[in-house]
């Protein structure tokens, strides 16, 4: 028998392509109504068995390598949860930015847990997949399947949607970050059920990816530029230089682009080039993690 001792897989990022506050619940959580969409923007992280310990290695030295890493606290549940009697060391190599609403720690996390379930052959249907992946964070369901999906309830809730599909892609991540907490704590009933999601579903069910990135819209974004109003003009550039729409994503401060050729793209990448660091060219994908062993197919 041929048992795994090691795994690589790459978690993609998420950009929200519409973004609506329901409500607040009794735990203080906020109903959300979103769509979400995975980006060709990863991480890399490799998963090796070791002893009764976890241990964490980042080549970016401001990532926490303790419990307050999901990698960490994905791992630990994993070991509590399947009584497992081994320990792990995950290394994650960053390639998506922090603090930029990208989801790229809920990612690694949802790496983590698929990573530990194939290296130990457990199986674990997609509902207790959902489970898992709420106990680490909201987004860490959304981010084991990846692709096009509405999520509801605090994030957790998914539905599969048609792929939707857009080659030419710029995040374009200023010098901040923005800590999602933040944000969430000065949303006011004001600002719940401002716009109508249903448009955007039909769209996308039926394909139409062109207008579906006019009708991409935010009701955090109004909360993030009044602090930092930098993510507006991001947004204004972007279509100064041939972007057909921008959105932030998330709760930011990551801005995204949708550019309708490659050289329009280009040329745009050249322009934030010479104002930000943290300038990425992409495009959508189906999957949320990817095994690193498998060719990609597109």
């Amino acid at each position: 028998m041929n048992i795994q001792k090691s795994q690589k897989l790459y978690s993609f990022a998420k950009i929200n392509l519409f973004f609506n506050i329901v409500s607040k619940r009794q735990d203080n959580y906020h109903q959300i109504e979103t769509i979400m969409q995975t980006i060709d923007l990863k991480d890399e992280i490799m998963i090796k068995n070791t002893n009764k310990s976890i241990i964490i290695k980042c080549n970016n030295s401001s990532i926490p390598l303790d419990n307050r890493n999901t990698v960490y606290r994905a791992a630990e549940l994993m070991i509590n949860r399947y009584h497992l009697d081994e320990g792990y060391e995950i290394e994650i190599k960053k390639g998506i930015p922090q603090g930029a609403g990208l989801a790229g720690g809920s990612g690694n996390a949802a790496a983590v847990i698929l990573g530990i379930r194939d290296l130990k052959g457990l199986n674990i249907s997609d509902e207790e997949l959902v489970d898992l992946g709420k106990a680490i964070g909201a987004d860490v369901p959304f981010c084991i399947f990846g692709g096009t999906c509405l999520a509801q309830g605090a994030g957790e809730k998914l539905t599969r949607l048609k792929d939707f599909y857009w080659q030419n892609i710029l995040v374009v991540k200023p010098q901040f970050g923005i800590a999602t907490k933040d944000i969430y704590g000065l949303i006011t009933p004001e600002m719940f059920n401002r716009y109508d999601i249903n448009i955007l579903i039909d769209k996308i069910n039926e394909g139409k990816d062109d207008e579906v990135i006019l009708e991409c819209k935010s009701a955090l974004e109004d909360i993030v530029i009044e602090i930092y109003p930098e993510i507006k003009s991001i947004k204004n550039h972007i279509l100064k230089t041939g972007g057909i729409s921008a959105q932030m994503t998330g709760t930011g401060s990551a801005v995204i682009g949708f550019y309708p050729d490659s050289l329009t793209l280009n040329q745009a990448a050249t322009y934030f080039r010479q104002q930000y660091k943290e300038i990425y060219i992409t495009r959508t994908t189906r999957e949320g993690i990817e095994n690193g062993e498998k060719a990609r197919c597109y």
